[in-house]
């Protein structure tokens, strides 16, 4: 006859591995479910960040694009006298250039807010910045800007920045995010008129008197 222990711990033996036969699948399963979920997450919230950068800039883009045309228009209407641009049409032209000013302001609160920039990345903001509002300046003094003839560098330079802080819209949500202090700093810097000196450095000698009544119109 066996002894009681002895059936009791087979009987042990055998309802364990009922257990591991029946919670075995049950167990792997859940993992998968775990790490699945855990993957699933991930990739979604890198596609809202994605989905969001492409949109900053797609925005970006037009603000490209709506410069390009306030500045053709501007300088159709100062190339020489015409009778036929009224008040009302450089008022509008002044509205214009100040929406894109702001559209331009809100994407640099994105990037001084969003991305930790080097002090690189913060003077090209800065600078590009000083360029677009030079548009809204011209426009108020009634004279074309001038991106051509001595004034070609300029129009070079303000390519040149436009695809560096494209470069930097198209990182929103994808880089790091500086803390709050940081981040009040480099709007603080951006937005510094330190910028418009340089500006004026970088092209010491060509119609400076010009962009000094451009300044004074601001």
């Amino acid at each position: 006859m066996i002894p009681a222990s002895v059936r009791v711990t087979g009987m042990d033996e055998t309802a364990f591995e009922l257990v591991k036969i029946v919670l075995g699948p049950v167990v792997t399963v859940g993992f998968a479910w775990l790490v699945g979920n855990r993957i699933s997450a991930a990739w979604t919230h890198r596609q809202k960040h994605r989905e969001y950068s492409l949109s900053v800039t797609a925005e970006f883009y037009q603000v490209y694009g709506e410069f390009f045309a306030i500045w053709k228009l501007a300088n159709f209407a100062f190339r020489q006298h015409r009778p036929e641009i009224t008040d009302a049409f450089i008022l509008d032209l002044i509205k214009r250039s100040a929406a894109l000013e702001a559209r331009v302001e809100a994407m640099l609160l994105r990037a001084a807010s969003e991305l930790r920039l080097t002090p690189d990345e913060v003077r090209s903001l800065g600078l590009y910045r000083q360029s677009i509002q030079l548009l809204r300046q011209s426009i108020i003094m009634r004279r074309q800007l001038d991106f051509f003839g001595t004034g070609q560098a300029k129009y070079e330079f303000y390519k040149q920045l436009s695809v560096t802080v494209g470069e930097l819209v198209a990182k929103l949500g994808e880089r790091e995010r500086p803390e709050v202090h940081q981040a009040k700093a480099q709007m603080t810097e951006i937005t510094s008129s330190k910028w418009e000196a340089e500006w004026h450095q970088l092209f010491a000698g060509q119609n400076t008197q010009q962009e000094e009544a451009f300044t004074e119109a601001a």
